[in-house]
């Protein structure tokens, strides 16, 4: 005799449990956003300039995708875990970090413009 039934929505990235009369929907956890904080730096201090910021998937090789764009010196992002590509462009400055994302684990991605 079969308890219960499992289904999977792989567009929605969601499980649904049927256990008698009650159902059970959670988010798989490789859906699980964290923030990242960016933040450009000069001096080991943030700068309170113009800047632009770009995030890439390392998948996207050709940097073709952005995932993330952000239009001031630091902001934050909501990604899910896996590995990134962060640029940053101020007047004639520039850098990038690639950097991981773990589940549930907040990240501070700062690039050094000095």
């Amino acid at each position: 005799m079969k308890l219960y039934s499992a289904f999977f929505y792989p567009h929605a990235k969601q499980y649904l449990l049927l256990t008698g009369s009650i159902a059970l929907l959670a988010a798989s956890a490789s859906t699980a956003a964290t923030t990242v904080t960016l933040v450009a730096t000069i001096r080991e201090q943030p700068v309170l300039a113009p800047a632009s910021w770009t995030v890439f998937s390392i998948k996207d090789k050709e940097q073709k995708s952005p995932i993330a764009t952000l239009p001031r010196h630091s902001g934050t992002v909501n990604l899910p875990n896996g590995f990134y590509c962060a640029k940053v462009q101020m007047q004639h400055k520039s850098g990038e970090a690639e950097f991981w994302v773990e589940s549930g684990v907040d990240k501070v991605v700062s690039i050094p413009l000095d």
